[in-house]
């Protein structure tokens, strides 16, 4: 299952835009790079209903909040994935989208403009670019506020050795500025969706056992890709939860480490019970065949039912719901091709095996001389 492969997870691949961040992000800034003239929020306003994307919905938001803005009547618009949309209004080509569809167009940036989006982009905020054709009318700055169980689940996380990237589909300062502020060292900016998917899977060649959090549709290839996919189960869209093995209820960061807890705990307890049941069966066996080979019936068939029923039943049954060890999150990922009897346990349940059936063989025989001797013929035993 899932949650009994996380304990393997030795990286975590988490997306920015609603994973990392809240998910309800609010525009800070507009700057007009040519005069405004009054149809250009209308057709702002119309292209981005067109769009479920979280920075979309930021503009409609502030827009709607303007009395005099009313959504322009389209003439067409078209959804281009990972860059944003271009729509047609009165004979003319609108887009608004991130850098990329910028660059696509062609528009030029002036230097001033520049200078002012450099210091949003230091501040970790995402920033959009609208336009007609090849010019450039606005740009958007959107602050999107970090979650605050983000911190901390990753610094848990960084505690077992797993290591944390993180994907966003902004500009290299912006992704800099948010991963900085959370501790991650790995980062990938102007990720599209096949670069996602592309970076799971370059993971895996390296031996890696990925899991990755996201919660948008341009998310859900690369949390199908992972060996453990995890969407967020508030601000999750219906493609990337169907795409997951693992959906995060509460949109609750802990709730990750919990399920890595979770998962070590309910392996270990299965090592428990195996090494128990085999231990005590092996010594079962080994018992009866010494006392057999010395001609001696030590446990009657009753004998025997009643310890598979009570010894071994509910011991097991014990050992399966105990809680976690308190050093079990210090522990480094485990090997995924490592078998059920790795790290010695096979060793273990020899000797433990050995030990038991040495005691109950001597407690046997010791009994029986005491309560016995007359009926002791040992020199018959040792010929």
């Amino acid at each position: 299952s899932a949650l009994e492969q996380m304990r393997n997870v030795d990286v975590v691949v988490f997306d920015k835009t609603g994973t990392l961040t809240e998910g309800h992000p609010t525009v800070i800034g507009w700057l007009w790079a040519q005069g405004q003239e009054e149809h250009y929020k209308d057709v702002l306003l119309a292209a981005e209903s067109t769009s479920d994307h979280p920075l979309a919905e930021a503009i409609v938001t502030a827009l709607e909040g303007e009395e005099q803005v009313i959504p322009a009547h389209l003439d067409g618009f078209e959804n281009i994935t990972g860059k944003g949309v271009r729509v047609a209004y009165q004979g003319a080509e609108y887009w608004v989208g991130s850098h990329k569809l910028l660059k696509d167009y062609q528009a030029n940036l002036s230097d001033i403009l520049a200078d002012m989006l450099t210091q949003y982009e230091s501040d970790g905020n995402s920033i959009v670019y609208f336009g007609r054709e090849n010019d450039l009318l606005a740009v958007i700055a959107i602050k999107d506020q970090l979650r605050v169980t983000s911190m901390e689940a990753i610094r848990e996380l960084r505690t077992q050795d797993i290591e944390i990237c993180m994907l966003a589909g902004d500009g290299e300062r912006t992704a800099s500025s948010v991963a900085g502020s959370l501790g991650i060292m790995r980062f990938v900016a102007d990720a599209m969706p096949d670069d996602k998917e592309d970076f799971i899977h370059k993971l895996q060649l390296q031996g890696k056992t990925v899991a990755m959090v996201g919660d948008g549709v341009n998310d859900a290839p690369a949390v199908k890709e992972a060996d453990i996919g995890v969407a967020m189960g508030i601000s999750g869209t219906d493609v990337t939860k169907e795409a997951s093995a693992v959906v995060i209820l509460d949109d609750n960061f802990a709730t990750i480490v919990a399920a890595v807890e979770e998962g070590r705990r309910v392996y270990d307890n299965i090592r428990k019970s195996i090494q128990f049941l085999l231990s005590s069966n092996l010594a079962e066996v080994l018992t009866i065949l010494v006392a057999t080979l010395l001609g001696f019936t030590i446990l009657e068939p009753v004998h025997l039912l009643w310890i598979n029923l009570i010894t071994d039943c509910f011991p097991a049954l014990a050992l399966g719901m105990e809680r976690g060890e308190p050093e079990i999150m210090r522990r480094r990922p485990r090997d995924p091709k490592d078998g059920i009897f790795a790290g010695g346990m096979g060793f273990d349940v020899a000797w433990q095996g050995l030990l038991v059936t040495a005691v109950t063989l001597l407690a046997y025989f010791s009994g029986l001389l005491l309560t016995c001797p007359v009926q002791m013929d040992w020199a018959a035993l040792v010929h």
